[in-house]
């Protein structure tokens, strides 16, 4: 996605040595770590962690490359340190930090997950299925957060700028917070003690509430092609892992909607936010950690976004917007005695 086309086997294999090599980051960043509060948001460090690798690595991307240093590459390495940092942070355990022998998703929940006692390896399984999460993340549409690294990085802004200012459009709950409502969903059903049916019924002619809460997608008429495949990944995760009150409740959701004549009408189905919410859940990543997820598996795409735009040199200006008055015309100015 990032080079325009699929790599040959060297080419692969020389990729994935850079995401092995580049995991560290710069050991003085351990101390930025420490001036954040115990219980900031994953999203807040991620996206200053990020910027603040423009001072480590301050040289520009064409310089770079022609010394062979890609930092698309450097930045798809590190990311997923700092977030897993960015949860020890939280939770107040010690820094775990990466090996190059683990495969990349497999690395990451090493070290979100082990601690001093005990290593998290998880299984091929789970990685495989994370993998793929995380592609379907990869690209869609010209979303917010796309149009974000596309506008800042036509003023020529670095990279990490570009990126980090991509991680703050996922802030607003209309853009990254569709994971953390899907869950939060399932937990009211389990406190409301009602069935699936008896919940979703308030939903029937204000379905509108469910497109922010992990359902359907307004740019599409039937079932994505992402939905779909989420779904196998979801049902493949549950053959092999535990299924619990979270899970259950997913299943018995899916089931509903897929044959009740009103959502189906609608063509208001889980969608992926819906699926991949469930799965981190019971993979036991905590729901402030959902978005960040999200920066991972988006990465990739806006990269590619990033670099398109800079390799071609297609921005002749900053990329902006005409604006209309739309207010109160003619009015003269008080003095401020007067007013």
């Amino acid at each position: 996605m990032i080079y325009g086309k699929l790599p040959t086997e060297q080419q692969l294999k020389d990729f994935s040595l850079k995401l092995s090599k580049h995991s560290l980051i710069h050991e003085d960043m351990i101390n930025l770590f420490d001036g954040f509060p115990g219980k900031g948001h994953p999203l807040a460090v991620l996206s200053v962690m990020v910027t603040s690798l423009s001072s480590y690595y301050p040289e520009e991307y064409e310089e770079s490359l022609d010394k062979g240093i890609d930092h698309s590459a450097r930045l798809l390495a590190k990311i997923r340190t700092i977030a897993a940092f960015s949860y020890k942070k939280i939770v107040g355990q010690p820094f775990v930090y990466p090996l190059d022998k683990h495969p990349y998703c497999t690395n990451f929940l090493y070290m979100l997950f082990s601690i001093p006692s005990k290593d998290y390896i998880p299984t091929e399984d789970i990685d495989r299925i994370l993998n793929q999460l995380w592609i379907l993340y990869a690209d869609h549409e010209q979303n917010v957060s796309n149009t974000t690294v596309q506008v800042i990085g036509s003023t020529q802004a670095n990279l990490f700028a570009s990126i980090s200012s991509a991680i703050n459009a996922l802030w607003g709950s209309r853009e990254g917070g569709r994971q953390v409502a899907a869950v939060g969903l399932i937990e009211d059903i389990l406190k409301s003690r009602k069935s699936v049916p008896e919940y979703f019924e308030k939903f029937k002619g204000d379905s509108e509430k469910l497109f922010g809460n992990g359902f359907g997608h307004k740019a599409y008429e039937a079932k994505s092609r992402r939905a779909i495949i989420a779904s196998k990944l979801f049902h493949d995760f549950y053959k092999k892992n535990p299924i619990g009150p979270i899970a259950e409740v997913a299943l018995k959701i899916e089931e509903y909607m897929q044959n009740d004549e009103y959502y189906i009408n609608q063509n208001l189905y889980p969608n992926l936010e819906f699926y991949s919410a469930v799965i981190f859940n019971s993979l036991g990543i905590p729901k402030e950690l959902f978005t960040a997820m999200q920066v991972i598996g988006k990465l990739p795409g806006w990269l590619a976004h990033w670099r398109e735009q800079r390799v071609s040199g297609n921005y002749s200006k900053a990329t902006s917007q005409k604006q209309i008055y739309s207010g109160e015309m003619g009015r003269k100015y008080i003095p401020l005695s007067e007013r």
